[in-house]
């Protein structure tokens, strides 16, 4: 579960030791503004919570990372609060500074992502975590946006539907039976296959540059090309 620690100094003279851990993304969906900030859930803190004090129980298992080994209540005692901190309001989370978001372009935002522990920082004083942002697709606007003055002047890609049997009251009626209706419906369903199709490549991409940033593959293994199409190898 954890790596070698690699020993470095912080800008005040600190003496650090960043520990990579190995796990994967923790299961959550987390929206994401234009400005790279979190909008949490309030429940989300509970997952954050459980996270911590696994990693803190796995850590005192260690018998190479420590040179003595540590009691759960001496590790939290230094380790500060993972995730979101709760403010004055009941509602009110604000996140914490341990998330990189370098792997998601600000063209991708807003979004929705997962988090991924990479490592944790220890020191004397602290124990912090460093966690990932995995997309995992794009967060759309809850309003309607449309020209009101637009007018006669709709777009080509609005098809009308014609061909509607009318009922003897001189209401027209629609059924899945009427071949323009179900065209339409089924034409439609074809479209939001393809736009989870494309939020799916973009989670994958994400995955994966995020497993490059962390290992190495070796001759033997493939790039994960075995997983794409024939036209992308």
């Amino acid at each position: 579960m954890f790596s070698t620690p690699v020993r470095r100094i912080d800008a005040v003279g600190n003496t650090l030791y960043e520990v990579k851990v190995s796990m994967p993304p923790m299961g959550i969906k987390l929206q994401v503004e234009k400005s790279a900030r979190i909008v949490p859930d309030v429940d989300v803190q509970k997952q954050f919570e459980t996270l911590r004090k696994h990693v803190l129980t796995e850590l005192t298992k260690e018998k190479t990372l420590f040179r003595n080994a540590p009691s759960f209540a001496s590790l939290d005692a230094i380790t500060p609060v993972w995730g979101f901190l709760r403010g004055l309001a009941k509602d009110d989370l604000s996140p914490t500074t341990y998330v990189n978001f370098h792997t998601i372009a600000e063209s991708m935002m807003p979004c929705w992502i997962d988090l991924q522990l990479m490592q944790v920082s220890i020191s004397r004083s602290s124990i912090c975590p460093v966690f990932l942002a995995v997309y995992r697709g794009p967060s759309s606007d809850p309003t309607i946006d449309f020209e009101w003055s637009a007018g006669e002047n709709a777009s080509d890609d609005l098809e009308e539907i014609s061909d509607v049997p009318v009922a003897a009251d001189g209401t027209k009626v629609i059924s899945l039976s009427d071949p323009a209706a179900k065209k339409a419906l089924e034409k439609a369903a074809v479209r939001a296959a393809f736009v989870k199709a494309e939020e799916a490549r973009a989670a994958a991409q994400a995955l994966a540059d995020g497993f490059f940033e962390t290992y190495d593959l070796s001759d033997s293994e493939s790039a994960f090309s075995e997983w794409m199409s024939d036209e992308e190898n």
